[in-house]
């Protein structure tokens, strides 16, 4: 559990802000209880599920969007079931087995859009869409910065992603190295292939912002991007053991394939397996502008087809693009949304 002051300064939001989210039903009421022992002159201080973090950065989200806050209210009214901090609730929310435990026990705040793990969790077969994302040529850029620059540019890379997984409904999970992870969950309330393309596509836009910002701040040409590769799939989901404590995993061909595309990826590009946007409706794949563009010339790119990873990769470049074993694996890249979110 977290109290209302947390909130207020993890967030940024007023706490007249806080109270109106309660009263519009985006937020669940806080259970009253005395203060932790750091507090002075309060007798009393409200509790929350951790989640409403994620919740908050949503609203967010659907701010920047357009949306008003009546309509930001009956999303969440209609089409999330409601946090709820003496229930499982919280759990189907996201789409997990209501014996997954989520909430935030006390000690340290887990980072931005990771959900803690409280216990060890008993695997299911859920349906899964995986987003994972690599950070191009992090060692030269390691070797270039001094360690406590790339540390802080590290850092605020994904304290920028993990606010944008967590709004997407995502979870984040463990990923080696200069990368993350995604997790999105099939639920009946929304699709989760949806949510993964369009964290993909918000991440691409966050990280050319972030390449600016640092290209100002040391004066220098390198462009920073993010490469992401999407899967889906049915796998196990749950929990591993890390030298941080438990953190959610999904083992299995889907990650692998993710991870796959997001090694071929360059230049901060987007691509998803033939296998994910077959899965959507015609409706839902009308949504987005994908394809192959294998001359890399204008006018070249071919809308609404597939190729294989081995047909892609020139001799030239092979060195350059790894796609393992997975050599026959179909993909496209994904270039934009052609709707607008929430239409």
């Amino acid at each position: 559990m977290i109290t209302s002051k947390f909130i207020i300064e993890k967030t940024g939001i007023s706490r007249a802000t806080l109270n109106n989210y309660i009263k519009l039903g985006i937020l669940p009421k806080p259970i009253v209880g005395p203060p932790p022992p750091d507090s002075r002159n309060v007798k009393q201080i409200g509790y929350f599920p951790g989640e409403v973090i994620a919740r908050i950065d949503r609203v967010k989200l659907l701010k920047s969007r357009g949306r008003s806050m009546d309509e930001i209210a009956r999303l969440f009214q209609e089409n999330r079931a409601p946090l709820d901090s003496h229930s499982d609730s919280t759990a189907k929310t996201a789409g997990i087995p209501s014996n997954f435990k989520t909430t935030i026990s006390a000690g340290r705040e887990p980072g931005p859009g990771v959900r803690p793990v409280v216990g060890p969790l008993k695997p299911s077969l859920l349906n899964l869409c995986v987003l994972r994302a690599d950070f191009q040529d992090a060692d030269r850029i390691s070797a270039e910065l001094p360690p406590w620059q790339y540390f802080a540019l590290a850092d605020g890379l994904w304290e920028s992603a993990g606010p944008v997984i967590a709004a997407h409904n995502g979870i984040c999970g463990v990923h080696p190295g200069d990368g993350l992870l995604g997790y999105f969950i099939g639920n009946s309330a929304e699709n989760h292939i949806v949510n993964g393309l369009d964290c993909a596509l918000e991440l691409r836009e966050i990280m050319k912002k972030f390449s600016w910002k640092w290209q100002e701040k040391k004066g220098w040409g390198n462009d920073l991007y993010l490469n992401i590769g999407i899967s889906a799939g049915r796998e196990f989901f749950g929990t591993i053991m890390t030298g941080a404590g438990l953190r959610f995993s999904a083992p299995g061909d889907t990650v692998n394939s993710a991870s796959i595309l997001a090694a071929f990826a360059r230049n901060g590009e987007i691509w998803a397996t033939k296998n994910l946007l077959s899965s959507l409706s015609p409706e839902e794949r009308f949504m987005f502008r994908f394809g192959v563009d294998r001359k890399k010339e204008p006018g070249s790119f071919i809308h609404d087809c597939f190729a294989r990873l081995s047909d892609l990769v020139g001799e030239v470049d092979k060195s350059a693009r790894q796609f393992n074993e997975r050599k026959e694996l179909a993909a496209a890249e994904i270039r934009e949304r052609l709707t607008p979110v929430g239409h």
